[in-house]
């Protein structure tokens, strides 16, 4: 889309249609935009404004949670805020097994994957762990 009165590109080409566009209008309140297309398909497309975060809530309490059980893995396992990355991996792998309040009793990965998840492979964060050295390696037994 672009601005009318300048030529000025305004947004990028709008997706989710099948044919052409045939329509567009914005909200009043600027925050919205909405496409017809000539397969009968509408979208809503919802915009915030730039450092307004309050406008953008659910990716904000989708950041929350991540942000949060990072610090809470990191306190609780000892472990050195450079570990950051991989506590929030963590998170984030573990918020795909429970269910959120949106989807209660629907667990994200038995959605994805049409399958039960086991989970006994969990294991707290931090906690020791060992690595197998395969033989095909050919590292020997008897090196320290």
């Amino acid at each position: 889309m672009w601005d009318a009165q300048t030529g000025q590109g305004v947004i990028d080409p709008l997706k989710g249609h099948n044919n052409c566009v045939t329509s567009a209008a914005f909200s009043p309140d600027g925050r919205h935009i909405v496409s017809g297309s000539s397969d009968w398909t509408v979208t809503v497309i919802e915009f915030s404004m730039p450092y307004t975060h309050g406008q953008n809530g659910m990716a904000e309490h989708g950041m929350r949670i991540i942000i949060e059980g990072t610090c809470c893995l990191l306190i609780d396992s000892g472990l050195p805020p450079s570990l950051w990355a991989d506590a929030a991996v963590m998170v984030i792998y573990l918020c795909n097994f429970v269910p959120s309040a949106r989807h209660p009793g629907i667990v994200p990965a038995e959605q994805w994957t049409g399958k039960w998840q086991d989970i006994s492979h969990f294991r707290p964060f931090g906690c020791t762990a060992y690595a197998k050295i395969l033989a095909e390696i050919g590292i020997s037994k008897l090196l320290p």
